[in-house]
């Protein structure tokens, strides 16, 4: 939204026209906003593949480490995903990437 550039258009607008004219040139946000947001979210599900593992219900990684040795999120526990050491794990041993998710390959290309 560009407050300049729509007053920009409205100044090029015939008399009396005003809401018609602004109205054809926004028509264009529209027609590209929803095909544009199905492309990115393909775009993002092909090469950065989501690992519902290592996730809660909610889609927080379960990164943080409780003295019972099960992993929690910011939003809920998670009693599925136990602490795994790995040297490429965080110290605390619960996931906080897809690629320290044990047993994620991701898409192959």
């Amino acid at each position: 939204w560009s407050p300049r550039q729509t007053a920009w258009a409205m100044s090029l607008a015939p008399a009396g026209r005003e809401g018609i004219f602004i109205a054809v040139s926004s028509l264009k946000d529209l027609v590209i906003t929803w095909p544009s947001h199905l492309f990115i979210g393909w775009l993002n599900e092909r090469f950065n593949p989501n690992c519902r593992d290592c996730r809660d219900d909610v889609g927080h990684f379960c990164s943080t480490a409780l003295p019972n040795g099960t992993c929690t999120s910011t939003q809920a526990l998670c009693l599925d995903i136990p602490p795994v050491p790995n040297a490429t794990l965080l110290p605390a041993g619960c996931p906080s990437t897809c690629v320290d998710c044990p047993g994620y390959e991701g898409h192959p290309l």
